[in-house]
């Protein structure tokens, strides 16, 4: 499982860089939509910061929707305030499938989950 993990976080930061390169419309959209295919974790988001690069798109004339759904998205995963995650991460070390493999990075976030769902949805 963690191999898996760390094969996504290539595919992800490949995407990522084509992103910031390649800013003609339809790529950036098949880029995006590609993005939104992918089984994407928190600790992904935390490691690549392609949050941030997907949120630098939100106000592109042609993308600026997907750009934004994606980011609307990814947001329910976290159960925190995103500015939290970094130093969350510090703090328990065995965050990234260290010992019981990555059997955690599955099971993490979703105790969490249900009770931040509805208030999530204001937002939109």
């Amino acid at each position: 499982a963690v191999k898996m993990a760390e094969d996504l976080v290539e595919v992800v930061e490949k995407l990522q860089s084509r992103l910031s390169e390649n800013q003609e419309p339809r790529k950036l959209l098949k880029t995006l939509k590609r993005l939104g295919e992918l089984p994407i974790t928190v600790d992904i988001l935390v490691e690549t910061g392609v949050g941030k690069t997907v949120n630098g798109l939100r106000k592109h004339s042609e993308v600026g929707e997907t750009a934004r759904n994606l980011v609307a998205r990814w947001k329910k995963l976290v159960p925190q305030p995103v500015d939290r995650l970094s130093s969350g991460r510090e703090g328990r070390p065995h965050g990234r499938g260290v010992g019981d493999g990555g059997r955690r990075k599955v099971r993490d976030p979703s105790p969490e989950q249900p009770p931040h769902r509805e208030e999530e949805e204001e937002e939109e």
